[in-house]
């Protein structure tokens, strides 16, 4: 990127959609590595459920926003929160759709592997955000809309 541009919206959402997958495939290795040093390899199928669900839901959402990018902010700002709800309670609805229909999956070694990706996915996400080129626009003083 030359210095003093910045990125389209599309350009920052798919920025933001490659460091939310890349945190959470971290964490997903580093829940797969300590449920595998803690629990033993029987957690890694629960591990390996819980990453597969947890970054589906949120690349579909996340392309959701991809979408929309050059929409207007109001109209972007709500189809991230609409999405963003609608991805967690799915990625719960079938969590414990899984958990009802596997008897020997352990929920608990699926929830806590979700929330870690989860968290992985967030934190990639804020951090690549806070060093985009996000234009603001202001109007001259004594203008208002």
């Amino acid at each position: 990127m030359a210095e003093g541009r910045a990125l389209s919206p599309r350009r920052r959402a798919l920025r933001l959609l490659a460091a939310g997958s890349g945190g959470a495939a971290a964490a997903w290795a580093l829940a797969a590595l300590g449920f595998g040093l803690l629990v033993g390899p029987s957690a890694l199928v629960a591990v390996l459920i819980g990453g597969l669900i947890t970054i589906g839901f949120f690349m579909v959402g996340q392309l959701v926003q991809v979408a929309l990018a050059a929409a207007e902010p109001v109209v972007v700002m709500m189809a991230s929160l609409v999405s963003y709800l609608l991805r967690v309670v799915a990625v719960a609805l079938v969590a414990a759709w899984i958990v009802k229909r596997v008897p020997w999956l352990d929920g608990r070694q699926l929830g806590v592997t979700i929330l870690i990706v989860l968290a992985g996915w967030l934190a990639a996400e804020v951090f690549a955000f806070s060093r985009l080129r996000v234009p603001a626009f202001d109007p001259p003083q004594g203008q208002t809309d």
